[in-house]
């Protein structure tokens, strides 16, 4: 995310069909790292989603998360807190004080899922998501997605002719680590790194 590309977002297809998103700083040995104050998305047209569900529950003790918007194209950022520049669906603020941005959070996580149903990253317009960093002392920056990479695309004996891995040629697909009670196999798809 950023034209510089400081923060790094993951997000996890899950077997269990949720999203699971980490925020991270692209270079973890930089000298200083962004504060991570708030991220913005679309739900895509056409989603079946009904109800979206969050972990962690906002202020929830150890975490980040200090609160969540959601309402379609009606999130445009939190009162003294980090602003989209633009319209959204959902929003969601991060800080170590409850109900505020403020306090340094250089990474954070969470899991994102729907009652009824199970959530794909088809539901989530990821292209289009933006991350506001530094926004406690002034107005912040607000950091678009400046780079997706697909590292199927760069080994040779990767197999292109699969619409998905060519539809979505900018992003970073890897596996989800598999659990202990499975066997061999791993999930293709199953995850996106962006930049």
């Amino acid at each position: 995310m950023g034209e510089s590309g400081e923060i790094t977002i993951a997000v996890t297809e899950t077997p269990e069909g949720q999203l699971h998103f980490n925020l991270s700083p692209t270079d973890p040995e930089a000298e200083s790292h962004a504060d991570i104050n708030g991220l913005f998305f679309n739900v895509t047209d056409g989603s079946a989603i009904e109800e979206l569900n969050f972990f962690p529950d906002v202020n929830a003790e150890g975490y980040h998360l200090t609160d969540v918007k959601a309402a379609d194209d009606g999130v445009d950022g939190f009162d003294d807190g980090p602003q989209a520049g633009g319209s959204f669906d959902v929003g969601l603020q991060f800080g170590t004080t409850a109900d505020s941005s403020d306090g340094e959070v250089p990474s954070t996580n969470f899991t994102l899922w729907t009652y009824p149903g199970s959530l794909s990253f088809e539901d989530i317009d990821l292209s289009g998501m933006r991350v506001v960093v530094d926004s406690d002392e002034s107005g912040g920056e607000v950091l678009e997605v400046s780079g997706m990479v697909d590292p199927d695309m760069e080994d040779s004996d990767a197999d292109t002719s699969d619409p998905a891995s060519a539809l979505m040629d900018a992003l970073t697909l890897t596996s989800v680590p598999e659990e202990e009670d499975e066997g061999g196999d791993t999930c293709e798809d199953d995850a996106f790194d962006m930049a």
